[in-house]
């Protein structure tokens, strides 16, 4: 089988987002990144691809060509979980800070980053932050991450804050199983993805507090709002059990719990690695 039009087999599912010109530059430039192996950069992608376009017919279209990128992103997505049974979404945020030469006047404003020697070397450093959303799709023999999304953040920003693009993103992707690390533990981001219908697994943080639900007697009458929370986890007091997990044996425990973090109830899944009763115990919270 050719694999180019195997290729092109592939790039005609995504035909109706672009006019005749558009979809022309979009299939050489997939191609000419698939066929260049040095660093992608759009000289090296012209020169691999087999458009007869000019060079900035391609610049002009990369950067302000009239085609939707969320769209592209939601046909791929979908593309790939047609092929894919088993698939959860990865969501992570990053930021690239990129550090410049003294400059006057920034003596003025100290930047306790870049203190060498109690001296302050007046750096000022910019960059860039990015919101990403990946495809983590499993077959019987392997596991395939897929990047799909990429958004800039812009802290401060009405809609390119952190928030409202993880928002965006979720809106626009069918249900599904979010992980995210530890740094998302924050209520309103539960709040918004939960109220859209996706699930959450998240890495607690080291100081996260976690409450059994409130038993209340049906027969004793109080005044007031209901409680919900009732006495606090104890972790090292949770009954562990030995489980086989990636060909090794692993201590788990899990308790149906509240936390101020999340306004529903969720599942807390903990796992002990450190097996001596002398010592403190040292878990990993999910």
């Amino acid at each position: 089988m050719n694999i180019i039009s195997s290729i092109n087999d592939i790039l005609t599912f995504f035909q109706p987002l672009f006019n005749s010109q558009g979809y022309a530059l979009f299939c050489s430039f997939i191609l000419g990144i698939l066929c260049y192996p040095k660093r992608k950069t759009i000289t090296g992608i012209y020169q691999t691809c087999p458009s007869k376009s000019k060079y900035w017919s391609m610049v002009k279209f990369l950067s302000r060509g009239k085609w939707d990128a969320d769209l592209l992103a939601q046909k791929l997505l979908c593309l790939i979980q047609k092929y894919y049974e088993n698939w959860v979404y990865i969501y992570d945020e990053t930021h690239t800070i990129k550090t410049g030469k003294a400059q006057f006047g920034l003596h003025f404003f100290r930047n306790y980053r870049y203190q060498k020697r109690n001296t302050n070397q007046s750096k000022f450093h910019w960059g860039h932050q990015f919101a990403a959303l990946g495809l983590l799709c499993f077959t019987a023999g392997q596991a395939i991450l897929f990047p799909i999304w990429v958004k800039m953040i812009i802290p401060g920003d009405a809609i390119l804050n952190s928030l409202e693009v993880l928002k965006t993103i979720a809106t626009n992707i069918p249900l599904g199983l979010i992980i995210m690390d530890r740094g998302f533990n924050n209520r309103k981001v539960f709040k918004v993805l939960l109220s859209l219908g996706h699930h959450i697994l998240c890495r607690a943080k080291s100081n996260a507090v976690f409450y059994y639900p409130l038993v209340i007697d049906p027969l004793i009458k109080r005044r007031g709002r209901k409680g919900k929370y009732g006495q606090r986890v104890s972790i090292p007091d949770l009954h562990f059990c030995d489980v086989h997990a990636l060909g090794q044996i692993v201590s788990v425990a899990s308790a149906i719990v509240w936390t101020k973090m999340c306004p529903q109830q969720v599942r807390l899944v903990v796992r002990r690695t450190r097996v001596d009763e002398t010592k403190p115990s040292v878990v990993t919270q999910n």
